[in-house]
C-alpha cells in the first residue's frame, strides 16, 4: 500500500552540547509527534581549532619553510560535535522504542562563496570531515546555508559540486546535500530560483543537490509555486513566525501557505531526491512558546493534523482505485498494479506496433474506466445512427453489418461493441470482425469468443496492414492507437491499408480525428536523468507523474489527423504522414530555463464525445480558429480536459541544453513529423529560437554633445497586451497576487501585539529570517534583486546598451539609453536582429533548419532557409524592408528590431536517434 512520505523534523534552540541539552529538548516535545531532529553536525570549539589550522598554515606558507604542505584540517572530537556517536536515553522515542533520527547541519560559519583559494580548500575540507563524520552516525540528509555574497555564486557552487562527487557523498546509502534558501524573495519572485538554478547548473544537476525552501509570510505568486513544485524541494522550512493564532490562541498557517504544503505533499517527493523524502522541519517554537495556547507542542500538533488530513484523502483516492481494478479485472495484484501508477516513471514511448505488450501493461489500460466509457459512448452513438440502415440490410435478407476492431488486444473494445449490439437486439444481422497481431493477447480473445462471443465475433491474427481482401467493406472500424502524442502510436499509418481497401464514403471511424498540441515547460528532474542515458536528449519520454512547468501563456494545437485521410483523385496523397507544425510561436512572460517540450493530444471519438490530455486551466492557441479555447472540463467543448485518464501520460520532447529566457520573451518552434515508407519508420524533429524586441528610437537633439537614443525592450503592441491579458497559471490573477492586491494580510492578535520581537522584518515576508534562524547566521543576508543583475542589465551587456537606473524592471515599459549611437554611423548597431514585418514569415516546412546554429538564420517569406548571416550585422546595407521607420514632429527614428537571444540544435534530425518502426 502506498504511503505518506512526508515527515516532520524540528530544529531547537542550542547552546551547549551535554547531555542535559538532550534532556531539555526532548523533555518539552513528546517525540511521536517528529521524525527527525536537525542539528548542527560540530560546535563553536571545533570552528576555532580548524581555524587555528589555517592560521598555522598560512603562517608557514609565509615564512617559506615548507613551501609545499598540505593544509590539514583536524577531524572533530567527541568535545566538538553536537550529535554524539552513541544513543542517549532522551534521544530514545518511548511510544515505540525507535530512536529519534538526526538532520544535519553543515558549518555555516565558512566562506564558501571566497576567492582566495587557500580558504576555498579549508572551507571544503572542514566540509567534508563534518561529511564522514554524517555518514558515520547515519545521517543521510545534510543541509547548507545559502552563499553570502551573492556576485561570487561560482566559487560557491565549485566547492558544493566538489564535495557532491566525493566518495563520501556517492557511495551507497547515498547522502544527499540541501541549499536553505527562501521560497519567495518580495520584491523579485524568481530571485532565489535564479540563484539556485545558477548553483546547479554548475554542479551539473547532480542530483544529490536539493534545496530546502523557507516558507514565507507573504503570498507566494501560483506561477512561482508551480516553477518550485518540479524542482528536487527535499525540506520545507517552516518558522514560528509565519504562524497566526485563531480564536482561541492555536498556532495556524494561513491558507496559502497550506496550501503550498499540500501540493509539496501531493507531489509526494517520490522523484525528488535519492532518498525519495520530503520532510517539514519546524524551527523557532521556542521563541513564541509563552504565547500561544498548548505551548510549543502546538505547533507540531498543526502541521501533523495537516498532513493527516490530505494523507488520508491521497490515501482514499488510491484505495478506490485499487477497489475498482480488484472488482472489474478480478487481479489479485490490484494494489501492486495502482501503486506502480502513482509512481513517478521516465519511460520510452510504447511501440505497440512492432512490439508485443505484456499482460500487465494490458491490465492497466483496461483497467482506465474514464476512457472505455467514453468509447462505450461513442459506439453507441455511432450504432445508434446505423440502426435504419442496419434494419434495412435485416429487412432485404442482404449482407451483414461489419465492424472491425483493429489492435483488439485483449477485447475490451470488442466486450463494448458486443455488449451495444445486444441492447439494440441486432446481433444476428452484424458481424465483428477484431484484428490482433500479438499470439499472446490472441489467446485471450480466444477463450472470450468461447465463453461469450461464439459466432458473432471474427478474430484474425495479423498485422492490420497486412489484412487480405476477403471481408468486403467495414461500416464502422474502431481503434485505440492513440499514444501520448495522439500520432505516435501510428495510427494513421495503420489505419491507411484499411481505409484504402475496406472502407467506403459512409464508413465511420472511431476515432475520428486527433489533434497534437505542444509547450514549452521546464523539468529539471528529468533532465537530471536523461544524463544518464545514451542519446537521451535525443528522443522522446513519457512522463508518469513527474512534476513539470508549463512556461508559456498558452498551450499551442500544432496539427490534426482526421479519418478518413485518403484525399480525392485531385489532390495529392503523397505526403498523408507528414506534418510540420502549424503554430510554432509561444509568449512567456517570465525568466525561465526550457528543458524541452511538453506534449498533449485531443481526440475525437464520434460526433462531440472527445477525450484529452490536456492539462485543465490552459488556454488553446488553435491557428483555424479567430479566437482562443479556455481548457474545462465542459463535454461540448472540444478542448477539454478528461478527468480521471490512466492510459496516457504526458510526452516530453527534451533538449540537449537548457535554453534561458528572460522576461517577456517570444519563442519560435520548429516541429515536423516524418514518416518513410521506403525505410518503414516515422520521428519527429524539433528545435527552438528565442526572441526579444527593442524599440529603438532616435532623437535628433543634441545633449552635453552626445546624441542620446532611447530604446524599448518590448513586443509589438498586439503581443504586450496578449501577455498582460494572460498568465501561466490556472487562475489568471497571477499579476494581482505578485502585486500582493489579492488578499488583505491579517493583523496581529491582541497577544501578539505584545511581542515586537515577533515582527521586527515586516512579518517576516521574505523567508531569509527563516533561513537565517535555520543555520544560525550572525549576519543579516541581503535581498537578492539588490546584487543580482535584473533582466536590463542583462540586454545592456549583451547589446552594448547603457541601463538607466531611474526606471526599475516593474515600471513597464522600462526605459534603456542607448549610449550614444549616431545615425550616420551604423555600424555601431553590433547585434544581429530580425525585422517585425518579417516576423509572420518565419515559419515554414523546408527541413534546412537542421544547419540551424548560432550565427546562422535567416528568415525569408516563403521558406526558412538557412545562410551564412553573420551574427554581427552592420546597418551598411538597410533599406527600406530592413528597418520600420516613423518619422515625427521631433524627427524622431524608430526602428523594431527583433533579436534572437538563443536557439538550440535540430534534435533527432533524420531519425538517427528515435525513430518508430512500421
Amino acid at each position: 500500500m502506498i504511503q505518506s512520505n512526508v515527515y516532520v523534523g524540528i530544529k531547537p534552540s542550542f547552546n551547549k552540547v551535554d547531555e542535559s541539552f538532550y534532556d531539555e529538548t526532548y523533555s518539552s516535545i513528546p517525540t511521536v509527534n517528529f521524525d527527525y531532529v536537525l542539528l548542527p553536525i560540530t560546535n563553536q570549539r571545533y570552528s576555532q581549532i580548524a581555524i587555528k589550522a589555517v592560521e598555522n598554515y598560512r603562517l608557514s606558507q609565509k615564512e617559506s619553510y615548507n613551501l609545499f604542505s598540505e593544509l590539514t584540517i583536524p577531524e572533530p572530537k567527541l568535545q566538538d560535535l553536537y550529535i554524539p556517536p552513541f544513543k542517549s536515553k532522551a534521544s530514545l522515542n518511548g511510544s515505540d522504542g525507535q530512536y529519534i533520527m538526526h538532520l544535519g547541519l553543515l558549518a555555516s560559519w565558512l566562506d564558501l562563496d571566497s576567492m582566495d583559494p587557500v580558504i576555498s580548500d579549508f572551507s571544503y575540507k572542514v566540509l567534508l570531515n563534518e561529511c564522514k563524520y554524517a555518514r558515520f552516525v547515519g545521517i543521510r540528509k545534510l543541509l547548507v546555508a545559502p552563499p553570502r555574497d551573492l556576485s561570487n555564486l561560482t566559487p560557491y557552487s565549485q566547492t558544493i559540486n566538489r564535495l557532491l562527487n566525493h566518495e563520501v557523498l556517492t557511495m551507497e546509502p547515498k547522502i544527499t546535500l540541501s541549499i536553505s534558501l527562501p521560497l519567495v524573495e518580495d520584491s523579485e519572485p524568481f530571485a532565489t530560483w535564479e540563484l539556485w538554478n545558477t548553483v546547479r547548473k554548475i554542479c551539473e544537476y547532480n542530483e544529490l543537490l536539493t534545496i530546502s525552501l523557507a516558507l514565507p509570510r507573504i503570498k507566494t505568486p501560483s506561477y512561482v509555486l508551480k516553477r518550485w513544485l518540479c524542482e528536487p524541494v527535499s525540506c520545507l522550512l517552516i518558522s514560528s513566525s509565519i504562524f497566526e493564532t485563531n480564536q482561541n490562541n492555536y498556532p495556524v498557517l494561513h491558507k496559502f501557505n497550506q496550501k503550498i504544503l499540500r501540493e509539496f505533499q501531493r507531489i509526494n517527493g517520490n522523484s525528488q531526491s535519492e532518498q525519495g523524502q520530503l520532510c517539514v522541519i519546524l524551527h523557532g517554537m521556542e521563541k513564541h512558546a509563552d504565547f500561544i495556547r498548548g505551548g510549543s507542542v502546538s505547533y507540531l500538533d498543526y502541521i501533523n493534523f495537516l498532513l493527516k488530513k490530505e494523507d488520508k484523502l491521497i490515501m482514499d483516492e488510491f484505495n478506490k482505485e485499487a477497489i475498482n481494478m480488484t472488482n472489474e479485472q478480478g487481479s489479485s495484484n490490484a494494489n501492486l498494479i495502482n501503486e506502480d501508477k502513482w509512481l513517478p516513471k521516465l519511460m520510452p514511448p510504447l511501440l505497440p506496433n512492432s512490439d508485443n505488450l505484456t499482460n500487465d501493461t494490458y491490465l492497466v489500460f483496461e483497467n482506465d474506466r474514464t476512457k472505455y466509457d467514453l468509447y462505450h459512448e461513442a459506439i453507441h452513438q455511432a450504432i445508434h445512427d446505423k440502426l435504419s440502415y442496419i434494419q434495412h440490410l435485416k429487412r432485404n435478407n442482404s449482407q451483414k453489418f461489419q465492424i472491425l476492431v483493429a489492435g483488439a488486444g485483449r477485447g475490451p473494445l470488442i466486450d463494448e461493441t458486443y455488449d451495444i449490439l445486444k441492447y439494440y437486439n441486432v446481433l444476428n444481422k452484424c458481424k465483428i470482425i477484431a484484428i490482433e497481431k500479438n499470439s499472446q493477447a490472441f489467446l485471450f480473445l480466444q477463450k472470450k469468443k468461447f465463453d461469450k462471443w461464439v459466432d458473432s465475433v471474427e478474430l484474425i491474427r495479423c498485422d492490420m496492414k497486412k489484412l487480405s481482401n476477403d471481408f468486403g467493406k467495414f461500416d464502422i472500424v474502431i481503434s485505440e492507437l492513440l499514444g501520448s502524442f495522439g500520432c505516435n502510436e501510428l495510427s494513421p499509418e495503420c489505419l491507411i491499408h484499411i481505409e484504402a481497401n475496406f472502407s467506403r464514403k459512409e464508413t465511420i471511424f472511431i476515432p475520428e480525428s486527433y489533434s497534437s498540441y505542444v509547450a514549452p515547460a521546464s523539468l529539471p528532474l528529468v533532465r537530471q536523468k536523461l544524463d544518464k542515458f545514451s542519446n537521451g536528449f535525443e528522443k522522446p519520454w513519457l512522463v508518469n507523474n513527474i512534476p513539470y512547468c508549463i512556461l508559456s501563456t498558452k498551450i499551442n494545437k500544432i496539427w490534426s489527423f482526421q479519418h478518413p485521410l485518403l484525399k480525392t483523385e485531385n489532390q495529392d496523397n503523397k505526403h498523408l504522414f507528414n506534418k510540420n507544425i502549424e503554430n510554432g510561436e509561444f509568449k512567456l512572460k517570465h525568466k525561465c530555463e526550457i528543458d524541452g517540450l511538453i506534449g498533449f493530444f485531443s481526440a475525437t471519438l464520434y460526433n462531440n464525445i472527445t477525450l484529452s490530455t490536456l492539462p485543465e486551466g490552459f488556454t488553446i492557441n488553435d491557428p483555424r480558429k479567430e479566437y482562443d479555447t479556455k481548457i474545462t472540463t465542459n463535454d461540448k467543448n472540444e478542448s477539454i480536459h478528461t478527468k480521471n485518464l490512466k492510459s496516457w501520460a504526458p510526452i516530453f520532447f527534451p533538449i540537449t541544453s537548457p535554453l534561458s529566457i528572460t522576461d517577456d520573451t517570444e519563442l519560435s518552434v520548429y516541429f515536423n513529423r516524418i514518416s518513410d515508407s521506403q525505410l518503414k519508420k516515422t520521428w519527429y524533429e524539433w528545435s527552438l529560437e528565442s526572441f526579444i524586441y527593442l524599440v529603438v528610437s532616435s532623437t535628433s537633439h543634441k545633449q552635453n554633445g552626445n546624441t542620446t537614443v532611447a530604446s524599448k525592450s518590448i513586443h509589438n503592441q498586439a503581443s504586450l497586451n496578449e501577455l498582460r491579458e494572460t498568465t501561466t497559471i490556472k487562475d489568471e490573477q497571477s499579476l494581482m497576487e505578485l502585486n500582493g492586491s489579492e488578499e488583505v494580510q491579517p493583523q496581529p492578535t491582541q497577544q501578539e501585539s505584545n511581542r515586537n520581537y515577533y515582527y521586527q522584518s515586516e512579518f517576516e515576508t521574505g523567508g531569509w529570517e527563516s533561513v537565517n534562524d535555520i543555520h544560525e547566521l550572525t549576519s543579516d543576508m541581503s535581498r537578492l534583486n539588490t546584487d543580482n543583475t535584473n533582466e536590463e542589465n542583462k540586454i545592456s551587456a549583451t547589446f552594448d546598451l547603457k541601463v538607466s537606473p531611474t526606471h526599475g524592471r516593474h515600471n513597464q515599459p522600462s526605459l534603456i539609453e542607448v549610449q550614444s549611437i549616431d545615425e550616420d554611423s551604423p555600424e555601431n548597431l553590433d547585434y544581429s536582429y530580425e525585422l517585425e514585418e518579417d516576423f509572420k514569415a518565419m515559419r515554414t516546412n523546408n527541413n534546412d533548419i537542421s544547419t540551424l546554429n548560432d550565427d546562422t538564420m535567416d528568415h525569408d517569406n516563403s521558406s526558412h532557409k538557412t545562410t551564412n548571416k553573420n551574427m554581427n550585422t552592420t546597418a551598411n546595407t538597410k533599406t527600406s524592408r530592413d528597418i520600420n521607420t516613423n518619422n515625427t514632429s521631433n524627427n524622431q527614428l524608430e526602428v523594431n528590431l527583433r533579436i534572437r537571444t538563443g536557439v538550440t540544435k535540430l534534435h533527432n534530425m533524420n531519425g538517427n536517434k528515435s525513430s518508430i518502426p512500421y
